[in-house]
């Protein structure tokens, strides 16, 4: 984990040692064993690259809401897309987290829902029965609940008030959250970033050596 939190850091830059917690934490809400680091770092690294969450986004969103994806079957990387989806439409870091976390619960837990949130998903047509599918992918998921998005109300009931606008983001953005969940599956991004990001760092290294020897040598003669 330490090895791959310094490709990370070497990749996007940023503290090691704030790096390193992030990425444990982020692994301990998902139960994942350290062979799984080099995925979850480089899973970071594509987010941060094909969207406007940076990895220290990512990780606040994943520190909220890591175990409610866990147990929602969401995996990392549609977690990263998910994260990313919902950073463009303006909702980053802990408020991403905290609003997904919810949303997720609701999802979880349909045989719950007030009976006027019931009604209404009936009466919009919405299978029931889809939402807290854990076969189905999470933007699966969403896609059954298109019938309500223009239906505030019913949004409000199902969501509660202060979630709805997430809510809405993530049924309207369901395509940009698979698009993005597979630009962040097995990639090398980090791996990749931090060759190029180190190798530019030695060569920089070497000019200004050169540099400072052409100068000492020019003012000695």
């Amino acid at each position: 984990i330490t090895r791959e939190a310094i490709t990370l850091t070497e990749a996007f830059g940023g503290d090691l040692p704030t790096v390193a917690q992030n990425l444990t934490d982020i692994m301990n809400k998902f139960k994942l064993p350290a062979s799984e680091a080099s995925r979850v770092v480089n899973a970071l690294a594509a987010g941060s690259k094909e969207g406007s969450a940076d990895v220290s986004n990512l990780a606040a969103t994943f520190l909220q809401a890591g175990t409610a994806m866990r147990a929602a079957n969401v995996s990392i990387e549609e977690g990263v897309g998910i994260t990313e989806a919902l950073a463009e439409n303006g909702t980053k870091g802990a408020e991403a987290g905290t609003a997904l976390r919810n949303v997720l619960s609701k999802l979880s837990a349909t045989e719950v829902l007030p009976k006027d949130a019931i009604d209404r998903l009936k009466a919009a047509g919405v299978d029931i029965s889809a939402l807290s599918d854990k076969t189905k992918t999470f933007a699966e998921r969403l896609k059954a609940l298109a019938p309500i998005q223009d239906d505030a109300n019913a949004l409000v009931s199902v969501f509660g008030l202060e979630n709805k606008d997430a809510a809405l983001d993530m049924i309207q953005n369901t395509a940009r959250i698979e698009e993005l969940t597979l630009a962040v599956t097995n990639t090398s991004v980090a791996t990749d970033q931090a060759a190029i990001r180190t190798a530019t760092l030695s060569g920089e290294w070497a000019r200004l050596k050169n540099t400072i020897t052409s100068v000492t040598t020019d003012s000695g003669g």
